[in-house]
């Protein structure tokens, strides 16, 4: 669920989206940033987070703890 929310309200390639990782996310600034190395055209960019990618990156971190899983994912 959280990674078709994220795709569609964000539109990153499936590559770097699946290299998200939650260092490289503020949910209190509400922006990601996108890492060069995973992106299209090889370069490092700051998007803002619409409300409902913010509403689905919580959902993953309620996820994330009940889980308890401690990855960079």
């Amino acid at each position: 669920y959280c990674l078709f929310v994220l795709a569609g309200t964000l539109g990153p390639r499936q590559k770097a989206l699946r290299h998200l990782t939650w260092d490289v996310v503020d949910l209190e600034a509400r922006e990601v940033t996108w890492q060069k190395q995973w992106d299209k055209t090889g370069t490092e960019r700051t998007q803002p987070l619409p409300r409902a990618a913010v509403r689905a990156l919580r959902i993953a971190q309620v996820w994330r703890r009940r889980l308890d899983y401690s990855g960079p994912w």
